[in-house]
């Protein structure tokens, strides 16, 4: 059965959408079987990412169809054991499997494994998802890689909006698409050297060590990146000729949580107006958010379906419109996965504990400063809880919103220590947290302060306070005034 006609999703190393109309298709495969259900399929987005995002790289349209339709038959059902990769066949990894065309070299369907491998761990589904992965020679060594995935609204599904197949069938427990796969990819094969396209380049790195050269780019980083595409990291915005850019009729779901400033996106009178306002960000939950990539100039592919490039080196990464070489991105970071979770995937791992925990001490109350570590494994906190203990029994506790970075706690004691600790908190309650780190109260004041002596020659004397408090009294300030005068320093 021949699969509608699709958008693919290019990875280059820097970001632009290419690609031709959006057209609405039918469902190849197993349709729902509620006769009242509404259902409706559309195609995917392409995105393409290179070297440089000034000048983007591009593919001919007729180009991209070709490739598409070379990889859009119908896949065999999935039958092969656990890492057996043969042509035509399934590399099983839980819940996301790998087929391949036949030319696919098996040092890059190792890396292809490794990389779903790590989705799968990351991902709460027990339903099959299937990547089919192909090796092209695209005449263009600025581009890295093409991947793409059908959408598709349903009665069956949260919201009115359309979901990517791999969340569609997850989220209702239903084969929307039969044997074919949810996700396709296309990998440059003219960026592997010695290969049949004809180039001598040789800028791949093909393995799952973290040893990346300098003039080198990182296929695990690449697959990683495609895959989250699949997975629903695509919005629909997009730029038909002669058109100003614009959302689907029908939004993805990822549109739902792109915000203008403060304002939700698609609450806007014309939100098709703020796609180039370069002012979008994505709300990860919690009161974190990101910044979208949203240039005045819209980029098809790259805009919009993007973290901005101001991430680069910095927390969601992974999903950033420009990749250079020499650099690994292989972590599904806090934003990342946020992103994924938003929609309605099922994300494994926790929020992710802070860092740089540091504790001072007032009168009766204790500072609390701590730092967000969303460049983790992990998913942004919702909140977070500061309790402060005394021999293992809470005295005070405060919980502050997720963004937040300090939180002030009354109800201790002077002259006594104390143990903090930070959790953080997600939708299943409390996360393993920090610390704890301890709470050093001052030293209480010296006893018995005797002036000895007459004139301005006196002799000051007085023993040591009652309490040192957590580090012991270090030094000691002495101060005199004058009657109806202020206070200073002896020295």
């Amino acid at each position: 059965m021949q699969r509608p006609p699709l958008g693919p999703v290019l990875l280059a190393l820097a970001a632009t959408l290419l690609g031709g109309a959006a057209t609405t298709g039918s469902v190849s495969g197993v349709v729902p079987t509620a006769p009242e259900e509404a259902f409706v399929q559309i195609e995917g987005t392409m995105i393409v990412d290179s070297v440089d995002h000034e000048h983007p790289a591009h593919l001919p349209t007729d180009q991209l169809d070709a490739l598409r339709d070379s990889l859009t038959d119908p896949a065999p059902q999935p039958t092969a054991s656990p890492g057996s990769g043969s042509p035509g066949t399934a590399a099983l990894h839980g819940s996301l499997r790998a087929t391949y065309e036949s030319n696919v070299p098996t040092t890059v369907r190792t890396v292809v494994s490794a990389a779903l491998a790590q989705w799968d761990a990351a991902l709460g589904t027990n339903v099959p998802i299937v990547v089919h992965v192909g090796w092209n020679c695209f005449n263009n060594t600025g581009v890295l890689g093409v991947a793409w995935a059908d959408m598709i609204a349903s009665g069956s599904l949260p919201t009115a909006n359309q979901y990517p197949l791999a969340l569609a069938n997850t989220l209702s427990g239903r084969d929307y698409n039969g044997v074919d796969a949810e996700i396709f990819i296309s990998l440059n094969a003219e960026l592997a050297g010695s290969n049949s396209c004809g180039s001598a380049t040789n800028e791949w790195y093909i393995s799952t060590a973290a040893a990346v050269g300098g003039g080198q780019i990182d296929l695990y980083s690449v697959v990683l990146h495609e895959v989250g595409h699949g997975l629903g990291f695509l919005g629909s915005a997009f730029q038909h000729p002669s058109q100003a850019p614009a959302l689907e009729p029908t939004p993805y779901a990822y549109d739902s949580f792109v915000y203008v400033g403060d304002t939700r996106l698609l609450s806007m009178a014309n939100p098709n107006a703020q796609l180039t306002v370069d002012n979008l960000f994505f709300d990860l939950g919690g009161g974190h958010r990101t910044r979208v990539f949203g240039p005045s100039v819209f980029k098809n592919g790259s805009s919009f379906s993007h973290f901005d490039l101001s991430v680069i080196a910095q927390p969601g990464q992974l999903m950033a419109p420009a990749f250079g070489r020499g650099q690994i991105r292989r972590v599904l970071d806090a934003p990342v996965l946020a992103v994924l979770q938003q929609q309605g995937w099922s994300v494994v791992p926790r929020a992710v504990a802070p860092v740089s925990l540091s504790v001072t001490s007032g009168n009766c109350t204790a500072t609390v400063n701590w730092a967000h570590n969303l460049g983790a494994y992990g998913l942004p906190p919702l909140g977070y809880r500061v309790d402060v203990a005394l021999e293992g029994a809470i005295v005070a506790t405060s919980t502050v919103a997720g963004s937040a970075t300090s939180a002030t706690l009354g109800g201790s004691t002077n002259n006594t220590s104390y143990a903090v600790t930070v959790t953080p908190l997600d939708s299943r309650g409390s996360a393993p947290g920090s610390g704890p780190v301890y709470l050093a109260q001052a030293p209480s004041a010296p006893q018995l302060v005797r002036s000895d002596g007459i004139g301005r020659s006196r002799t000051i004397t007085w023993q040591a306070p009652t309490s040192l408090g957590a580090g012991g009294a270090i030094s000691y300030s002495v101060q005199y005034r004058l009657i109806g005068g202020g206070w200073h320093d002896i020295g």
